[in-house]
This record gives C-alpha cells, structure tokens and sequence, in this order.
C-alpha cells in the first residue's frame, strides 16, 4: 500500500516514541504529566498472588513437534520431542502500578478513563526442571531414496543449508511451547488504603516453553539429549514505553533491580544417549519456565528464566588410544526481562527485552552412552 503522504512515515515513528503499554487507544503524551496531575489522579497500587505449584505441576509436560522441509534434491524429516519436568516451589508474582488517565479517551467519554502507565513485576521461586529431548533426523532425497546412515560427502554443504533452514525457519519461529497459561488469574489492584479496583485487573501465569536448535549433523540422528536446574530465581522487570529497564517516573531512585540466582545448580548434567548409530551433533536445548503478567490483551511483562545447555558430540582418543565417542556441554543460565508494548492505531506490537543476568557453567565431558 502506498503511503498517503511523505508524513506518513514521520507519523509513524511518532507512534512509536510516544506510544503506551494499552492497546487500542489513541494516546496522549502522559510523559509530559507534571507532579500536580500525577498527585491528583495518579495513584500507587500493589499485587500479589502466590501461585499453587501442586496444582500448576503436576505431571511432566511433553508434546511431539514434527518438521519437514526439502531443498537442494534433499529433504530433512525431523521429529522433535521434549518432555519437562518443572517443579515450583513458592511461585510468587508481585508487584506495583502507577495508574494515570487516557487524556484523549477521557475527553471523549466525560469522566477519567484509566490505564496503566508504569509497573515493575516481581517474580521469586524455586525450580528444579528436568529437561530431555528426543530428537530424530532423518535425510533422504527428494524422489524418497533414503541414505542407510551417512548421506554422500558431496552433500555436505546442502545438509548444511538445510540445519539452517529448519533453525531459522521452523524451530525459531515457532516455540516448542508446551504449557500456557498455567495458575492463570485475575489479580486486583490494591491501594494504599487498602481498597481495591476492579476495572484494570492484572492478569497473572506461567508459562512452560522449550527452545532447540542443530547448528551441525553429519548424518541421520536418533537420540536423546538431557539436562536440567535446580535453584531459587528472584527477579525484578519494569514495564514502560521506554522498555524492562528504565523508568520514566522515579519516584523512588533508590529502587533496584534485584537479581538472586546464587544457589542455581545444573543437575542433572547434561548427557546424550544415541538410540542408532553414533553421530556427531552439535546444537543446543533449553527450558524456559516464564513468569507472565498482562495489563491488557497481549500487552504485559515478563520474567523468563533460560536454563541452557550447548552440546557437541565427537570422536576422540581415549587414554588407552581407543577412540570413543564423548559429548561436551556448556550448560548456561540467563535472566530476560520482557515487555510488549503496542502501539495504538496501527496496533503493532514492539518486543523488547533486557538481560538481566547470565551465567556459564563449567563444560561436562562425559562419554556417550547408548550407541549400538
């Protein structure tokens, strides 16, 4: 479609400077509020909700996602099954908002019509995620002759092409989401004293996602990768136009960040058990329990936890000179914090997010096991 004009992109950009945390509204410029607007409408309001961890964890969650996709004369059929066992123990979401007016919307409608203009989600737990991936490859041509193990050397490059393409393609736009939504509720807004508001509750759950990704493979794969973490996540993300990170009111300066990961533990360690032939795979897998809070449909912040492990599978000498087969992994752990702002009238949605903690593990050198 063509723009109407050449202001139409200047607008735009407009839109997104300006924008705010609801959807749906034209917005007024609630930054240049001064302190007297916001000490007559503006108020403080807390919420807290402590998930039940029985309820929302009970039995592992597993689900089977299945790829295909040809190029090159080849085609790759992929068959990816994580199953995650997530335990919570004393699941908190909690938190603070600062509550303004739509300036526009209020005019329009004769009373104060409100929204959210600034909030920071607290989120405190202890997990412990056991995650194992099945992971099945197989590669033929395109006219369905399959290749017994290994296919041609030639093909090398194309295989290559191929793993990148179902990276980029498959695995990374679509999230192996195996649980939404998990304790979902409706939180209220509580004020200083005490009273609540009913007309802009925060919604509040978890989610459970699994990401993978195969940088290299030499030939079919059948296996199955494993790893896990265990330790207790407090987390702070903030939610404004300008991201998780900065505030626009600072009301409180003294007001941190507050990260505590110091007891996470990776276990189990990762492992790798091939189910067929011995293979050389080199990829990565993660668990990702994610702490959701929604002022609005599809308008929130979150605190993801990303436990990770990188993983490599080779031939190498043992002491005896005897090549075996040995995997090696670099578990990680990392902190994001995520907001999703959309911007009013052209309804699009801007990710973002900030890292708010990362930490990598000692590599594991552990032998295969399994191979036949």
């Amino acid at each position: 479609m063509k723009p109407r004009s050449a202001a139409l992109p200047v607008a735009l950009a407009a839109l997104a400077l300006f924008a705010s945390g609801c959807s749906g509204d034209a917005r007024d410029d609630d930054s240049e509020l001064s302190d007297d607007e916001l000490a007559t409408f503006d108020q403080n309001y807390t919420f807290r909700y402590e998930l039940p961890p029985n309820d929302l964890f009970k039995a592992p969650f597993t689900q089977e996602f299945p790829f295909e996709l040809e190029k090159h004369g080849m085609k790759l059929k992929a068959i990816i099954r994580p199953t995650a066992k997530v335990h919570v123990q004393s699941p908190v979401i909690e938190g603070h908002a600062t509550v303004g007016k739509r300036r526009f919307a209020s005019l329009l409608a004769g009373r104060p019509v409100p929204k959210i203009l600034d909030a920071e989600l607290k989120a405190s737990s202890t997990y412990s995620t056991d995650l194992s991936v099945d992971v099945d490859l197989q590669w033929s041509n395109t006219n369905g002759m399959a290749w017994s193990n290994y296919p041609p050397p030639e093909q090398a490059r194309n295989m290559a092409d191929l793993l990148h393409d179902m990276d980029v393609k498959a695995l990374a736009n679509r999230a192996l989401t195996l649980a939404t939504g998990l304790g979902k509720k409706k939180v209220p807004l509580v004020a200083k004293d005490g009273t609540t508001r009913e007309d802009l509750p925060v919604g509040v759950h978890y989610d459970v996602v699994v990401t993978c990704d195969i940088e290299e493979l030499d030939g079919n794969l059948k296996g199955t990768f494993r790893t896990g973490a265990t330790g207790t996540v407090v987390a702070r993300a903030i939610y404004n136009v300008d991201g998780v990170e900065q505030r626009r009111f600072r009301r409180d300066p003294t007001h941190k960040f507050e990260i505590d990961t110091s007891d996470f533990k990776i276990t189990p360690a990762p492992s790798f058990r091939f189910d067929g032939v011995t293979q050389h795979v080199k990829g990565s897998c993660s668990v990702q329990p994610v702490a959701v809070v929604k002022f609005a449909e599809d308008v929130g912040v979150r605190v993801r936890l990303d436990a990770r492990s990188s993983f490599e599978t080779r031939v190498e000498a043992a002491s005896d000179m005897t090549p075996e087969w040995r995997l090696h992994a670099t578990p990680e752990l990392a902190l994001w914090g995520e907001a999703d702002i959309t911007l009013p009238i052209i309804h699009r949605t801007l990710d973002k997010e900030t890292l708010l903690f990362s930490k990598k593990f000692p590599e594991v050198n552990t032998t295969v096991g399994g191979a036949k």
